[in-house]
């Protein structure tokens, strides 16, 4: 199942990512909260930058253990924080800006008009 698909899903909380360029943008379109698990290149910048956002918990792939790991991701599941900041910037990232070429978009075509009215 391509990656995109599965956080499009309706039932995904989480999503374990190691953080790469492609795969934060996607998790920020979904607003879905990531642990995060960055080895190299960009991976542990994307990540810490999830994190600072209130998006994503790190967990250091050098001390990891399944003991970590499960309260990594329970912490991530079960505070609510992490899935409204995630939403938060998801939010951001679809915004689009009106285009007032276009008459009908948005309070631009009710308050001067137009000729295709919704």
């Amino acid at each position: 199942m391509p990656q995109n698909d599965l956080l499009g899903h309706s039932k995904i909380r989480a999503f374990v990512a190691h953080g790469v360029t492609n795969g934060v943008q996607e998790v920020i379109y979904h607003g879905v909260p990531v642990v995060g698990l960055p080895q190299i290149f960009d991976q542990p910048n994307n990540i810490h930058r999830m994190k600072i956002k209130g998006a994503a918990k790190i967990v250091d792939f050098v001390t990891l253990d399944r003991n970590i790991f499960l309260q990594t991701l329970q912490e991530v599941l079960h505070e609510p924080s992490y899935r409204m900041n995630m939403q938060r910037l998801s939010r951001l990232h679809r915004d689009q800006p009106l285009d007032l070429d276009i008459p009908h978009q948005g309070m631009f075509g009710k308050i001067f008009g137009s000729k295709r009215q919704p």
